[in-house]
């Protein structure tokens, strides 16, 4: 047997596998959790709650661009 096939069947080698699956899959969580961040941060634009308000308040309304703040303005002034 040569070395690299008595590393892939000894525990070292399952050691090594395990790290490389566990980096790869932190590294993708990690990514991932920064997208949802993003679409949960209330400074964000583009913010689910933002779109869900303002898909709902364009369909009532019919207008296009319509937003929650010119709404509100628009009441109270």
């Amino acid at each position: 047997m040569n070395d690299l096939t008595k590393i892939a069947t000894s525990n070292t080698g399952a050691v090594i596998a395990i790290a490389v699956i566990g980096a790869a899959a932190l590294y993708y969580s990690s990514k991932k959790a920064a997208d949802v961040g993003q679409a949960v941060n209330p400074v964000n634009d583009d913010n689910i709650f933002n779109q869900g308000v303002l898909s709902v308040g364009r369909k009532i309304t019919g207008n296009p661009h319509w937003t929650l703040g010119g709404w509100i303005y628009d009441i109270t002034h």
